[in-house]
């Protein structure tokens, strides 16, 4: 079965334009920067329909995630930052079942199925979920294959199961070593059935539960796990495509484009520049919020070019309990008009409740283009399809009150930690506790050493 490159967005890809209204373009073409593989076609443009639509013998495919990453005043990104705001339940897979040495005789510190702190991660791709819609009256399942690959870094954590693949893995030596802008790592399902009703795994997980409550077909592999979407997370050493710098003053933020031109053709003469829709938003302890929209700029999708400026702190009467929903109400437009169905928008915003709108810090969001998540995180499916991904950057800006925080933290007395390196020395190695630490069933706190 041949597998085709995704990028069709012929339904209604969000090009927004100066004066922030939505207007629905029709689109078509191959994913930009990244040659096919060998055995792979691009897919081909839907048809507009009467009305503009697509022809509904085309398969729906809409995808939403999030790309995070931290950056100090000057704009740099921070490494280490492959934690989780939210624990996936244990029936998901991940990239550490690949290890020459199970994960279940190592300790637990592993985030993003990744070691703690990895000193290369410096973006996280967070919870991209796909799913799929069939075209209208079609009552038989459908089967599908789909293969994506992220260019600078690892899909780590998936569910239904696929084949993975990073450095090493398939020739049994994988080792969580370094991640390179020029490291690729992969996921293929393949023998999917779209449609039927499948059992799901059962579960109390929020961040597993919200994103099913989407109008889409179930999706099942071959070994009966089903679901009502393809889920997968990843951690990469890239930087996000809008760089966020503050002033000697400290009281503007300036954000400047810091696109990697080589992932993208050249010759862009006569293509439209695509749109981005920027928030600045600050939350508090205690839950009031205030933000701003930094409204629709147009990208060159290269380095350097400063795309917006804000102040960087908001006045006291900015702050408010409904300014939340306000926020939220803003971002679900935009969304929409970037091409998910409402239910998919309200999913993604209910899914990242907690890390984007109830833990405190400030934080830059944008839409990021199409073309770049194209190129990033090429998506190939077995049969031509209408497919829109939607994809959320999210900038953690390091804050004048982080660095004072910081600085009573090091001017503080030092623990001695030596005390943990005895106390497992001395320890009942068969002890039930002992060994729930060492699987990852245990807190450190729980441990009676």
């Amino acid at each position: 079965m041949m597998l085709h490159r995704s990028r069709i967005s012929t339904q209604s890809v969000g090009v927004r334009c100066a004066c922030g209204l939505a207007v629905l373009a029709v689109c078509s073409g191959v994913v930009a920067g990244s040659p096919p593989a060998p055995g792979l076609s691009p897919s081909p443009a839907g048809k507009p329909g009467p009305e503009g639509s697509v022809h509904n013998e085309l398969l729906v495919v809409h995808e939403w995630g999030t790309f995070t990453s931290l950056q100090d005043e000057t704009g740099r990104a921070i490494p280490g930052i492959n934690t989780d705001e939210e624990a996936l339940p244990r029936f998901v897979h991940r990239l550490s079942d690949h290890l020459v040495v199970p994960p279940s005789q190592l300790a637990p510190v592993y985030y993003k199925g990744v070691p703690r702190v990895h000193r290369d991660v410096t973006m996280r791709l967070e919870t991209p979920v796909i799913y799929f819609h069939l075209p209208p009256g079609r009552t038989e399942p459908l089967p599908l294959d789909v293969r994506v690959r992220f260019r600078g870094g690892w899909l780590t954590e998936f569910y239904p199961n696929a084949k993975v693949d990073a450095p090493g893995v398939e020739q049994g030596r994988f080792r969580f070593g370094q991640i390179r802008p020029e490291t690729i790592g992969s996921l293929e399902w393949k023998g999917l059935t779209v449609g039927g009703r499948p059992k799901f795994p059962e579960t109390d997980s929020h961040v597993w539960l919200a994103p099913r409550q989407v109008n889409a077909a179930a999706v099942q592999n071959r070994d009966g796990d089903g679901e009502q979407y393809l889920f997968y997370r990843g951690v990469g050493h890239l930087d996000s495509p809008l760089r966020v710098t503050r002033n000697v003053a400290g009281d503007t933020l300036t954000i400047t484009e810091q696109f990697d031109d080589q992932l993208f053709e050249r010759d862009r003469a006569g293509r439209a520049k695509p749109a981005t829709t920027l928030w600045l938003a600050h939350i508090r302890d205690g839950g009031t919020v205030a933000w701003r929209s930094l409204g629709t700029r147009t990208l060159a999708l290269e380095a350097e070019r400063v795309v917006a400026s804000a102040p960087a702190t908001f006045d006291e009467s900015d702050y408010a309990q409904d300014n939340l929903d306000r926020l939220r109400i803003d971002m679900l437009r935009a969304l929409v008009a970037d091409g998910l169905f409402p239910d998919e928008a309200q999913a993604l915003l209910a899914t990242w409740e907690l890390g984007y709108f109830r833990s405190p810090g400030l934080r830059l969001f944008f839409l990021l283009p199409q073309e770049w998540t194209d190129a990033v995180l090429p998506l190939d499916l077995s049969v031509p399809a209408d497919v829109t991904r939607t994809m959320v950057g999210r900038v953690e800006i390091v804050t004048p009150e982080h660095r004072r925080h910081l600085g009573r933290i090091s001017a503080g007395p030092v623990s001695d930690v030596s005390w943990f390196y005895d106390a497992v020395d001395n320890a009942d190695r068969n002890a039930v506790t002992y060994k729930a630490l060492w699987e990852g069933k245990a807190a450190l706190a729980d441990a009676k050493f």
